[in-house]
C-alpha cells in the first residue's frame, strides 16, 4: 500500500466519508461519561463499550469476525506532525475514505469526552453548545493519513450498538464503496468515525465508535 506524507490541515471541516446514503437513526441512551486529565488515559467514555450479543449472526463469511468491545479514551493525542509524519499516538479518525489511488486514507483531529470535554469548552468560551452529546472534536489542526498493509479495523452497527465486527481490510474498502454484500445480515453500515492508533505515519487500528 502506498504510504505518503499526512495533509496537514488547519481549521474547517474535512470531507464527508463515501458511504452509503445517510441511514435514519433511533437514538438510544448513552452511558454516562468518566473523566481524564492526560492524553492516553486509560479512563474510556460510554460509546461503544458493549459486550458481545448473544443473538450475533453466526453466519459470518469471509473477512468478518465477532468483536470485543472497544474502549474510547477522555482525550485523544494531540495532532502533531514533524517533518511530515504524524506522531505515534491515539487518535479521532472523523473520515475515511478511499483515495484516487485506491488507498484507504483516514482524517486525522482530536477528540475530548465528558468532564475534559466541558473544561476545554469552557476555556474556548464555547460554554454549553461546546459539547454536545457530550463530545466535541477539535479540528484545530487536521492530517489525512493512509492506513498500513495488514490494517486492524473494527465496525459497529448503526442500529445496534452491540453488533460489533472484526473485517478484513478489503471488507473495509467494500462497505467505503456502498457494498454491503459480504456484510453479516444483522449489520447495518454508518459513517461513525473512529478511534485510531498511529505507528510511523500510518493508521495500524481503526475501532468505529456509534456517536448521536
Amino acid at each position: 500500500m502506498r504510504v505518503a506524507p499526512p495533509t496537514v490541515r488547519r481549521g474547517g471541516r474535512a470531507p464527508h466519508v463515501v458511504a452509503p446514503a445517510v441511514i435514519a437513526l433511533a437514538l438510544v441512551a448513552l452511558s454516562a461519561c468518566s473523566s481524564s486529565t492526560g492524553s492516553g488515559s486509560p479512563d474510556s467514555i460510554g460509546f461503544g463499550r458493549y459486550e458481545a450479543s448473544t443473538s450475533i449472526d453466526t453466519e459470518i463469511t469471509g473477512g468478518w469476525s465477532e468483536a470485543t468491545l472497544v474502549k474510547v479514551p477522555a482525550i485523544t493525542d494531540e495532532v502533531v506532525v514533524k517533518e511530515g509524519v504524524l506522531l505515534d499516538g491515539q487518535y479521532w479518525a472523523m473520515d475515511a475514505e478511499i483515495d484516487a489511488s485506491g488507498d484507504l486514507i483516514f482524517s486525522i483531529a482530536r477528540v475530548r469526552f465528558g468532564a475534559v470535554c466541558e473544561q476545554w469548552a469552557k476555556e474556548q468560551g464555547r460554554g454549553d453548545v461546546g459539547c454536545l452529546n457530550d463530545y466535541a472534536v477539535d479540528t484545530t489542526l487536521t492530517a489525512w493519513v493512509p492506513a498500513r498493509d495488514a490494517l486492524k479495523v473494527s465496525v459497529v452497527s448503526v442500529s445496534d450498538q452491540a453488533r460489533r465486527y472484526d473485517i478484513s481490510e478489503e471488507a473495509m474498502v467494500q462497505l467505503l464503496a456502498g457494498d454491503t454484500s459480504g456484510s453479516p445480515r444483522d449489520f447495518d453500515f454508518a459513517p461513525f468515525p473512529y478511534v485510531v492508533t498511529v505507528l510511523n505515519g500510518t493508521v495500524l487500528t481503526a475501532d468505529q465508535v456509534w456517536v448521536p
